[in-house]
């Protein structure tokens, strides 16, 4: 009858379960009978309690009434025992009816005083009438009737209900001490089979537990030799439950194991080497790490980059492999970026015997699927790149730039001097056209002269490698020599130009970098404010260092073009607007210097309300 395991277990318990059922069941109806009666008792006694406690005052209201008539207020307290009589029945209905839905044998003693005080009641009642009339004909007799006849019953009644008061406090003190044993009954019971359920369950559990880990615990120890590699290992069949199934699946998946590692060793082994052979076959230096950030692999040209032999390397981190702080920092920052990151590729310089050389460093990340959707990274491969012609191209064009420009300041300064010696008419007075062609290539040429300049620093920056911070600079002496030049382009346009800075503010910088810095900066803002406009410049310093921000009411600038305006050789201007001598360097410039010091340049704008521009510095 019971041939599965899942049966053999379900006859063990079933006895248990029908144990706690019973339990469960006994224990809800014995709480739920306790709980009724409890709530029943002391919701019927709490009316009948507070019914007496009306009839108590009603009857001390009719007394007062009483001597009222006798003190000659006859309208006020006739109007009383008019009406108070019946409040009284009413409360007395009220009281009866509560005590005789609480059980008779709570209630006999409290029943016996409600008829007595009713009895009694019903005599005072039927002497009221009485005493009304003799107040209205013959007070003296009513004064007497109401000391020999209604005083006496007055005070008996008070009596009576005060008893009934104290006998319903007794009746609830009954229903609780009956609801309290009651329940203590019932706890013990639950607690006693309670008992016996769990000695049942527990000698029950261990005499399944004891029949059922037996064949697990020999499934473990097979499975750890096969963990081991001992895929002979097989289990004895003993039942024809779930677990001889288990059993019989093991020892077939074993001997399945077993052939299939004798089929494919040597493929996979072959797999291995045609990997390693494609690996050490770049020319280019590749690191091979695991999920857990430890080496693999590397080829010939990786170990010349190190200096290290493959032998010494495996099993490290990329971060003990890499021994200068400044290439290590990089390397460790690449592998632990995300694919699906934008950052720029980084870009790392290696110094050797044989001179510098330039990589590119990069990584592709090996995955392999955990289901049909989801995939798991289980290694990085790191390449480098070798740019060392790119960087050395890169250098020709500067030095290029750099030659030109240099060779172009020289004839340009001649012919600056012979239009302004033209222009003073030192050699023969000049005709009205003749000064306009002056003027307008004077004025070419100070636009040359401005991009020769810039194409210059370009090449300077380029080519700085270190920064002598050796120049403390005043602030406001700066500023006021920069404002000062270019007051007039300010003027002309009828632009306000505002600075707020402190006068004793000195920071450590180069006073040409600082120069270039406020000048491209304010030459920018003045390009793209139209007339009537506002130019601020605010210097502002604090414990983590100091801010310049620049701030104009321009046209603004679109969001999609905030990410290129600091690029070399880029103008965003409208269609319709001319700015001749300029090549977008300007703000080149300035985002090449604030690098140089580690600074960030941040720039906040919305067409056709201005833009702020904020240029931050470490202290």
């Amino acid at each position: 009858m019971f041939l599965t395991l899942r049966s053999k277990i379900l006859a063990g318990y079933l006895f248990v379960v029908a144990l706690l059922a019973a339990l469960g069941l006994y224990a809800v109806l014995t709480f739920q009978s306790y709980t009724q009666l409890t709530n029943t008792a002391v919701e019927k006694i709490s009316q009948a309690d507070r019914a007496t406690l009306s009839m108590y005052e009603s009857l001390v209201r009719l007394n007062e009434a009483q001597l009222q008539v006798l003190g000659g207020e006859a309208i006020r307290g006739s109007n009383v025992l008019s009406s108070e009589p019946t409040v009284l029945n009413n409360e007395l209905s009220s009281a009866e009816k509560s005590i005789s839905e609480i059980p008779k044998e709570f209630s006999v003693s409290v029943s016996v005083l409600l008829t007595q005080f009713e009895i009694r009641w019903h005599q005072y009642q039927a002497q009221l009438p009485e005493f009304l009339s003799l107040s209205q004909n013959d007070p003296q007799k009513a004064r007497k009737f109401f000391e020999t006849v209604l005083s006496p019953t007055f005070l008996d009644l008070k009596k009576k209900s005060n008893a009934l008061s104290f006998a319903i406090s007794q009746l609830f003190l009954t229903a609780r001490d009956t609801a309290v044993r009651e329940a203590n009954t019932a706890e013990d019971t639950v607690i006693i089979t309670t008992v016996i359920a769990i000695i049942i369950g527990l000698l029950g559990s261990v005499i399944i537990a004891r029949r059922t880990t037996r064949p697990l615990q020999q499934l473990s120890v097979s499975l750890k030799h096969i963990q081991k590699g001992n895929l002979g290992d097989r289990l004895e069949v003993r039942d024809a439950d779930e677990l001889g199934e288990v059993s019989f699946e093991f020892n077939r998946m074993a001997e399945r194991l077993e052939r299939y590692e004798r089929m494919n060793i040597d493929s996979l082994l072959a797999e291995k080497s045609k990997s390693e052979s494609v690996i050490l076959s770049f020319d280019e230096p590749l690191f091979l790490f695991d999920a857990t950030g430890k080496l693999l692999l590397v080829n010939r040209s990786a170990e010349e980059l190190i200096g290290s032999s493959e032998a010494t390397m495996i099993g490290l981190t990329a971060a003990t492999i890499f021994t200068e702080p400044s290439i290590r920092e990089q390397v460790v920052a690449v592998l632990e970026r995300e694919q699906s990151t934008n950052d720029l590729p980084i870009i790392i310089e290696r110094r050797s015997s044989l001179g510098r050389k330039f990589y590119r460093v990069s990584t592709v990340e090996i995955t392999a699927p955990t289901s049909e959707q989801t995939t798991m990274i289980v290694g990085k491969l790191l390449h480098f790149t070798d740019i060392t012609h790119f960087e050395e191209l890169d250098r020709l064009k500067n030095d290029f730039l750099a030659k030109v420009s240099h060779e172009f300041r020289t004839p340009l300064t001649s012919i600056r001097m012979a239009l302004d010696i033209l222009a003073e008419e030192v050699i023969g007075p000049l005709t009205l056209d003749q000064r306009e062609l002056i003027t307008s290539s004077t004025n070419d040429s100070e636009r040359l002269a401005k991009l020769i300049k810039d194409l210059l620093s370009i090449s300077k920056l380029d080519q700085s490698k270190n920064i002598a911070h050796n120049d403390f600079i005043n602030v406001s002496s700066v500023l006021s020599s920069v404002m000062n030049s270019l007051a007039p382009q300010f003027k002309e346009k009828n632009i306000e130009l505002i600075a707020e800075y402190d006068e004793n503010c000195v920071v450590l910088m180069n006073r040409e970098h600082f120069e270039s810095i406020v000048q491209n900066l304010l030459v920018n803002s003045l390009k793209f404010t139209p007339i009537n406009g506002k130019v601020t410049v605010v210097l502002s310093s604090s414990e983590s260092g100091w801010t310049l921000k620049v701030t104009d009411t321009g046209i603004g600038i679109a969001g999609a073009d905030l990410g290129r305006i600091f690029d070399r050789f880029v103008q965003l201007k409208p269609r319709d607007a001319a700015t001749p001598g300029s090549i977008g360097l300007g703000l080149a410039i300035v985002k090449e210097i604030v690098e140089l010091y580690h600074g960030t340049t941040t720039v906040e704008s919305t067409i056709g309300s201005g833009s702020v521009f904020t240029i931050s510095f470490p202290k």
